[in-house]
């Protein structure tokens, strides 16, 4: 019987512990690597240090050396004179993940696979936990590590961006996992080459740059790392259609604008800010008898990936891309709610900037209404879509937005205007507008942003304390499960209910609405769908304490089902 003293108390040495005391080791410790340490090597036959890696060389040179024991480290990537100076001295490395100590002593005893160099004594623990040896050279180390590290670590994050995406689309990590499962079983059967399947290894370059178009500047910039990766493995060069001029770029040269900020546009240059409707009215029509299209993406600032995700699409769409950033006080109709609305300005235009925006225009209130705070002699009112929720828990709100917008086009002119799904109604009111004032403006919907766990990305989540994000997730969970009780056929009444009492469960949160709409009249639908391949939209607003949020999400109905859209 063979004795070890181990040093580390954190889970590699309390698995290692639990393992060699299981096939018969006297186990002594693990110490605590603060403990007086110099006379740790006397004594016993193997010395383990389980310290965290920028600590093993300074552990080692505070023990006195004894000729007659091992000294063992744990790392991956440090070589083995980090244990100088004593001279019998070995690298174990555990090649697996010990993320706790229970479920790390059993995979220490599971026949796993561990790297070894230095005193050939080492073997002797692999083979009596029943593992299997690699031996890897000093000069190795480094690589050998790195590749670990991308089979396990680097895979956690690409499931977590898996995740991240699939919540989005309401699809929950088990089954991705089942899904990743299946994969690492074709690899293992297979081979990578063959293992590969989807649109890279096809060479569906519209599906990929559709998957670019949907995801957002975060999750964009992830999807291309990782297609950069099977561009390397395949040796294909991916033109992708939509992401360039001409017929498309590499995908890997998207990641190259992507890091820029634009596909087309300098970002070391700065923004240009513009505070007067005549200085932009008159810069516009200077790029438009160019032949430049003018993309806009009107915000009332406090910017987040939402309208990141805006303003790149309007930057990969067109020539020149203003953002406007005007905190509308005739959208609100609690003057409070108007005070509390955050204003980050410098923040904005450095955001704008990194994004690839040409200009960003900032008009005071008297700019924009002049006579300001009288109310102003004109305000617009898009009849129909404004009567109902929003519109009927925010008196006046569309007015607002229907007047500020109508001015914002008549600056702008002719152009393309990007707008988030998060506010549906918004822009079935701003389409209205367009379509019976005869604007040159096409409009253009731009999907909801959400954070990993499905919150929708909005300027005033920002007011959320810790407990009160967590009651707002109840929101999109509401959504959920109304599109859950839709697509099992359980009626457009039932489906309303559940969202409400998805909602409700949570305390704190005082719902408004639950409702579905036709999503191209906004008109409410009854208990029953109407033609088969309808769209629709499920919305749902409430105060989360003090803080009033909305969401929404888009279904397509069939007779034999729906899809999200």
């Amino acid at each position: 019987m063979k004795n070890i003293r181990i040093i580390g108390a954190g889970r590699a040495g309390k698995a290692f512990a639990g393992a060699l005391q299981e096939v018969g080791y006297r186990v002594d410790g693990p110490y605590s690597h603060s403990s007086d340490l110099r006379e740790m090597s006397h004594g016993t036959d193997i010395l383990i240090l389980a310290v965290p890696d920028r600590s093993i060389a300074e552990t080692a040179k505070s023990i006195e050396p004894d000729p007659d024991t091992l000294v063992v480290h744990l790392s991956g990537a440090t070589d083995i004179d980090a244990l100088l100076p004593h001279p019998r001295r070995a690298v174990l490395h555990p090649f697996a993940p010990l993320p706790d100590p229970v479920v790390g002593k059993d995979r220490l005893l599971s026949g796993m696979r561990f790297a070894v160099s230095g005193d050939i004594a080492v073997s002797d623990i692999v083979h009596d936990l029943g593992g299997r040896i690699i031996h890897i050279d000093d000069s190795a180390r480094v690589l050998y590590h790195a590749a670990g590290c991308i089979a396990a670590n680097h895979l956690v994050a690409l499931m977590s961006h898996a995740g991240r995406v699939g919540a989005l689309a309401g699809l929950d990590m088990d089954a991705l996992l089942d899904l990743a499962r299946f994969t690492l079983d074709d690899i293992h059967s297979m081979g990578v080459q063959d293992a590969l399947t989807g649109p890279a290894s096809r060479g569906d370059k519209d599906t990929i740059a559709r998957h670019l178009a949907a995801l957002n500047e975060q999750d964009r910039a992830a999807y291309l790392a990782e297609l950069q990766l099977i561009e390397q493995m395949t040796r294909h060069v991916l033109q992708v259609p939509g992401f360039g001029h001409g017929e498309g770029v590499r995908a890997t040269d998207i990641l190259l604008q992507e890091s820029r900020g634009t596909g087309s546009r300098d970002t070391s240059r700065d923004v240009e800010v513009v505070d007067q409707a005549v200085v932009l009215q008159r810069r516009l029509e200077e790029s438009r008898s160019t032949g430049m299209q003018i993309g806009l993406v009107p915000t009332m600032g406090a910017l987040h990936a939402g309208h990141g995700s805006l303003i790149e699409r309007a930057r990969r769409e067109c020539d020149v891309v203003v953002v406007t950033i005007f905190v509308n006080p005739l959208q609100f109709n609690d003057h409070a709610d108007l005070d509390r609305y955050p204003r980050t300005l410098e923040e904005d235009l450095n955001f704008c900037q990194e994004r690839g925006a040409d200009i960003v225009f900032v008009p005071s209130v008297e700019e924009m209404y002049p006579g300001y705070p009288a109310p102003p002699g004109s305000v617009v009112h898009v009849s129909g879509v404004t009567e109902i929720l929003e519109g009927a828990f925010r008196p006046g709100h569309f007015d607002g937005v229907a007047t500020v917008v109508a001015k914002l086009f008549a600056i702008a002119g002719r152009c393309k205007a990007y707008f988030g799904e998060k506010d549906y109604q918004q822009i079935a009111v701003v389409r209205e507008l367009v379509r019976e004032m005869l604007l040159p403006v096409e409009v253009v919907p731009c999907p909801t942003v959400r954070e990993a766990d499905g919150l929708a990305m909005s300027s005033r989540n920002r007011n959320l304390s810790p407990k009160m994000r967590k009651a707002a997730l109840s929101l999109y969970r509401a959504l959920l499960a109304g599109e859950k009780a839709i697509c099992s056929s359980a009626g457009i009444d039932v489906a309303k209910k559940a969202m409400v009492v998805e909602m409700e469960k949570e305390e704190g949160v005082l719902v408004e609405y639950a409702e579905i709409v036709y999503a191209d009249s906004f008109v409410p639908v009854g208990n029953k769908l109407g033609n088969d391949g309808e769209r629709i939209r499920l919305l749902v607003a409430a105060k989360v304490g003090d803080v009033r949020l909305i969401d929404n999400i888009g279904v397509q109905c069939y007779h034999r089902g729906t899809g999200r859209i």
